[in-house]
């Protein structure tokens, strides 16, 4: 099909997906953030 990337370009690399878990959660949970306090430090 014209137009569809292949599987290679349609899916990120394990180290983009950590990237952007990371600052996923930096954003969303950052010191600011009142859940951020029930959640483990490990995270």
């Amino acid at each position: 099909m014209v137009g569809l990337p292949s599987p290679s370009q349609a899916q990120p690399s394990q180290a983009q997906l950590d990237a952007d878990i990371d600052r996923a959660l930096a954003e969303d949970l950052g010191d600011g953030d009142v859940t951020a306090s029930l959640l483990p430090e490990a995270l």
